[in-house]
C-alpha cells in the first residue's frame, strides 16, 4: 500500500501543473477508484462463496481472501479520499457493485467462474502491482 500511495502523491503533485494533467489525473484516479471498488466486491463475493465450500483449504483461502478484500477496500477509500469523494458516494460504489456482481452470477455461487474472468487478474495485479493499473488508465486515456 505504501508505494501505491507514494504513486499516486508523485502523479498527483508533480504533473499537476496545467489543465491537461488535472484531467488526466481525474481520469485515471477516478478508474482507480472504481477498480479498488469492484476488487473489493470481487473479493468479498469470493470470500462468502470459499465460505460455503467443504475444502480442506477453505480457512487458508477465506483469509487470504479477506486480506486482498481489506487492502482493495482500503485503496477506494485512499483514492476516493485524493478525488474529494464523500464517504456516501464511496458507499454508494459499493453496493452498486456488490448488486452488479450478484446480478452477474443470479447469486448463485456455483457461477463465480464468471466474476473471475472478469475481475480475477486485475483485482491481482491490482493489488500486488497498482502501478500498472495507474499506467493501463494512463494508456487509456491517451488513445
Amino acid at each position: 500500500m505504501k508505494r501505491l500511495f507514494l504513486y499516486i502523491f508523485l502523479v498527483l503533485f508533480l504533473n499537476s501543473s496545467n489543465a491537461f494533467s488535472d484531467a488526466i489525473n481525474d481520469y485515471i484516479f477516478t478508474n482507480l477508484q472504481d477498480d479498488y471498488t469492484n476488487c473489493y466486491c470481487y473479493y468479498k463475493i469470493s470470500e462468502e462463496g470459499v465460505k460455503r465450500t467443504k475444502t480442506s483449504l477453505k480457512d487458508e483461502a477465506v483469509e487470504k481472501l479477506a486480506e486482498a478484500a481489506e487492502r482493495s477496500l482500503m485503496g477506494a477509500f485512499e483514492v476516493g479520499e485524493a478525488l474529494n469523494m464523500k464517504l456516501e458516494a464511496m458507499t454508494a460504489r459499493v453496493k452498486i457493485s456488490l448488486e452488479i456482481m450478484k446480478k452477474e452470477v443470479d447469486e448463485d455461487y456455483v457461477n463465480i467462474s464468471i466474476l473471475i474472468d472478469k475481475y480475477g487478474y486485475m483485482c491481482r495485479d491490482l493489488i500486488n502491482d497498482p502501478k500498472s493499473r495507474v499506467d493501463y488508465w494512463r494508456q487509456k486515456y491517451s488513445e
